[in-house]
């Protein structure tokens, strides 16, 4: 697996991975159409990094709504179907906590719904569960609620 930096030759992969990979994500209804997914990608506060294999995307890693005076930022990690469970979510997670020294940020901080398998991956990085809230989005018709976790440098 190769990472590098996001950049144009592999942007459509990445705009297709990053809109597959948020249908869970509460910000689904902003990102789902290819130029909403675009525009958070090459957003002026977002750093994202391709990871390959012979060429071809598997993963998609980096920050959105980085914010330098607070020194927070929210974590995107997208999988290609074909590579979950291999491992490759927990590479990329390893490789952008990496990257929060290199960005000098103090906390990172993400939302999920309560059903959302992302929770346990969280968690396994070292996140700490912080709150609910409640009924955030409805699907189907049903309140879901939002968990709201957090990573704080010591």
């Amino acid at each position: 697996m190769t990472v590098a930096p996001l950049e144009g030759k592999y942007l459509e992969q990445a705009v297709e991975l990053y809109r597959l990979s948020t249908s869970m994500a509460p910000y689904s209804m902003i990102t789902c159409h290819p130029e909403n997914a675009l525009a958070a990608l090459t957003a002026a506060d977002a750093q994202f990094w391709i990871f390959m294999d012979q060429n071809t995307v598997i993963g998609l890693g980096g920050f959105e709504r980085i914010r330098p005076i607070d020194q927070v930022a929210e974590p995107v990690i997208c999988v290609s179907p074909s590579r979950q469970g291999s491992g490759t979510g927990w590479k990329i997670g390893q490789f952008l906590f990496e990257r929060i020294k290199t960005l000098n940020l103090r906390r990172v901080q993400s939302i999920v719904c309560e059903d959302s398998p992302t929770r346990t991956f969280l968690v396994k990085l070292g996140f700490k569960l912080e709150g609910t809230l409640t009924a955030m989005r409805l699907r189907e018709g049903k309140p879901i609620d939002g968990m709201i976790f957090g990573w704080v440098k010591e």
